[in-house]
């Protein structure tokens, strides 16, 4: 009512796994740090989902008997988790490198020129929220930045993206590709 508004970003991978393992030590569970970093992993979306996922991995190995290990998790949390992409992150580069019709070297080099940056920093909010990687992986792919400059790179550009259409239309363009990308990958395969 006072007009307040809150950017309420999914948990990163880092907070999801302090949450996991919060939840486990409030319930007294005894669960490997391996398996709660996996149940971090898959579950990428809210609290209430990690919660979920932990009970059900903890409730599965207690009623059948068994130990628990990222396999394991994988194959009891395969009903919650949403099919990640499986482009790689060189691919995602060259799209955004494409889409505004600049190169894969250009676009990881050291220009500032305003539409190079915005397009280096909507690769690192791509690479950060399709593929989950870390801010210093994201900047190392990105011409050998640091994670201060991937972190904001991405926080610049999630803001942006509740304001901005023309921003919102780039990356909407970009997900088509990669979502075409991910069909052409998944026909090779199969």
């Amino acid at each position: 009512e006072w007009g307040l508004i809150a950017d309420i970003q999914p948990p990163d991978l880092e907070m999801r796994l302090a949450i996991v393992q919060a939840k486990a030590a409030a319930h007294g569970l005894i669960v490997p740090a391996n398996v709660l970093e996996r149940i971090a992993q898959l579950v990428p979306t809210n609290i209430r989902e990690l919660e979920g996922a932990l009970n059900k991995v903890v409730a599965h190995a207690n009623l059948n008997g068994v130990r628990l290990s990222p396999e394991r998790v994988d194959a009891i949390l395969a009903d919650m988790v949403p099919p990640k992409m499986q482009v790689e992150p060189g691919a995602i580069l060259a799209l955004v490198a494409r889409h505004f019709g600049v190169t894969a070297e250009a676009l990881t080099g050291a220009s500032r020129k305003r539409e190079l940056v915005q397009a280096r920093q909507l690769a690192m909010y791509l690479l950060r929220e399709e593929l989950d990687l870390s801010f210093a992986q994201i900047g190392s792919l990105l011409g050998g930045r640091d994670h201060a400059t991937a972190m904001h790179g991405i926080n610049k550009t999630a803001k942006l993206l509740a304001s901005d259409d023309s921003l919102q239309r780039h990356l909407e363009a970009i997900k088509a590709q990669m979502t075409a990308l991910q069909l052409v990958y998944e026909r090779v395969r199969g």
